[in-house]
């Protein structure tokens, strides 16, 4: 009989997995995840490695924000003139389009000034026309007063009365429409108002002025509606 002592066979398997417990020298450890993928990664990782290369990336493009750009600044202070320029185009294109409307205001409102002034020049011609036209009347109505107070045999005063009003209401309306009577019974002649039908010799007014009046003239605004047909002294 020998002298070993025996080994319990039942002792073997419980010392190979104790064995299996701990992991043998170099190998890596880590826990794996619910689908079977490893959570810790080694520094050697690849995954571990690309994320850092992102973060370094990400904080050099910061650094490199915050560092003055000496060609930033050159195309910046670039822009900043082609921007005024193009203000100062514009605003000369502005002051020229505003005097071309200023221009062209006054324009419109000397036309109207004109068009206002022809208008009522056109009308007063119209006008002057017509009362040109009641002057006729006016000098029958003192004619027939004239040959009454000379008649033999005077007429009816209330005939008379009735003569004198319609005159009076002729001239009336007259000067309603500013027809006003030319005096001339010693005024200088002027040939624009007066119609000199001959000369006279008298004391009673200077050389070269009215002496008689044959009729009357008239003038509207500043048109003479006919001229006083005068006698004119020495």
């Amino acid at each position: 009989m020998s002298d070993k002592p025996s080994v319990d066979q039942d002792a073997q398997p419980a010392a190979d997995a104790e064995q299996e417990d701990f992991p043998a020298a170099g190998e890596e450890t880590g826990t794996t995840g619910t689908d079977g993928e490893s959570t810790d990664a080694s520094p050697g990782d690849p995954k571990r490695r690309g994320t850092n290369d992102v973060a370094e990336l990400e904080l050099s493009l910061e650094d490199t924000k915050a560092m003055p750009s000496e060609p930033a600044e050159e195309d910046s202070v670039s822009r900043e003139r082609q921007l005024q320029a193009q203000l100062e185009r514009v605003q000369a294109e502005a002051d020229t389009n505003r005097d071309k409307w200023l221009r062209a205001m006054a324009e419109l409102d000397n036309f109207r000034k004109r068009s206002r002034q022809h208008l009522e020049s056109s009308l007063n011609l119209a006008r002057a026309d017509v009362l040109r036209q009641l002057l006729e009347v006016l000098d029958n109505f003192e004619r027939a007063l004239e040959a009454w107070e000379q008649a033999e045999q005077p007429p009816d005063e209330t005939f008379v009365k009735g003569v004198n009003l319609i005159q009076g209401q002729l001239l009336r309306v007259l000067r309603e429409n500013r027809v006003e009577k030319i005096e001339s019974i010693g005024t200088a002649f002027d040939p624009n108002l007066h119609e000199a039908v001959s000369q006279i010799e008298t004391d009673e007014v200077e050389s070269q002025h009215v002496a008689k009046v044959i009729k009357e003239g008239y003038r509207f605004h500043e048109t003479v509606l006919r001229p006083a047909m005068v006698v004119v002294a020495r």
